[in-house]
């Protein structure tokens, strides 16, 4: 009985421990989806293929259905 309790005791501070250690890393600096050469290359294209129809504030007009806002999103 003793052993085994020792063993416990041995076993839930190597786990504690690990996860301390686990949590102690430094997380990545970026953590974004996008590159920002992405980003930019995004922004170009939608500004010379979309934005006449879908606004540059992707409100949308007449002939598009806006990009943004709850309607969008619900969609």
């Amino acid at each position: 009985m003793r052993g085994s309790k020792a063993t416990l005791l041995l076993a839930g501070t190597a786990a504690a421990l690990a996860i301390a250690v686990t949590a102690a890393q430094p997380q990545p600096a970026n953590t974004s989806v996008f590159t920002a050469d992405q980003a930019t290359i995004g922004q170009t294209a939608y500004q010379t293929a979309c934005a006449r129809c879908h606004q540059p504030d992707l409100r949308g007009s007449m002939d598009a259905p806006p990009l943004t806002g709850t309607n969008f999103f619900n969609a």
